[in-house]
């Protein structure tokens, strides 16, 4: 939702509007709102943040890699998998590493997630 209004913020700055405030805001709080997101460490963050998640890993053409675990943290990901009785204890972090990298087929997210080695 931040980031629709954000969104919305940056649209209507370059064209020249004013953004309405949403209803639930106080107007102190949007307008801390638009000031810290307008700072310019905040814009480079955002920035460096949005071309991380649009990398290709894999090389130019082969398109952006997901993890493919859902919406929960890893660490809460870890907890509900080791409720499951085939879960390894020995080594939860590759079997944690392995369902967030990999599809119910087998195929790894990217080729860069099918070379790394989780075992040490």
């Amino acid at each position: 939702m931040m980031s629709d209004y954000k969104k919305e913020l940056k649209e209507c700055t370059r064209q020249g509007r004013e953004m309405s405030r949403p209803v639930w805001m106080t107007p102190d709080f949007w307008t801390g709102l638009q000031e810290y997101w307008q700072r310019p460490e905040v814009e480079a963050v955002s920035t460096r943040a949005r071309a991380n998640w649009m990398s290709e890993p894999d090389g130019e053409g082969t398109w952006i890699s997901r993890h493919v675990g859902g919406s929960q943290s890893t660490r809460i990901l870890q907890q509900y998998m080791s409720l499951e009785p085939d879960f390894p204890q020995d080594a939860p972090n590759y079997a944690t590493f392995l369902r967030l990298h990999m599809y119910a087929d087998g195929s790894y997210t990217s080729e860069r997630d099918a070379r790394i080695d989780v075992s040490v």
